[in-house]
């Protein structure tokens, strides 16, 4: 069943890119300015 393991895959790579980009928003959120954007991108990305 490749189509079912490529849909795993590319779910496995969307988790994986979005925990990457909210660790890194969250590095740079130490002045809470990046909180709105965090939240959005959490939303947009579920």
């Amino acid at each position: 069943m490749p189509a079912l393991s490529n849909a795993r895959t590319k779910r496995l790579q969307a988790i994986a890119f979005k925990q990457f980009i909210f660790n890194l928003l969250r590095g740079m959120n130490n002045e809470g300015h990046n909180e709105d954007l965090i939240e959005a991108l959490a939303l947009f990305t579920k």
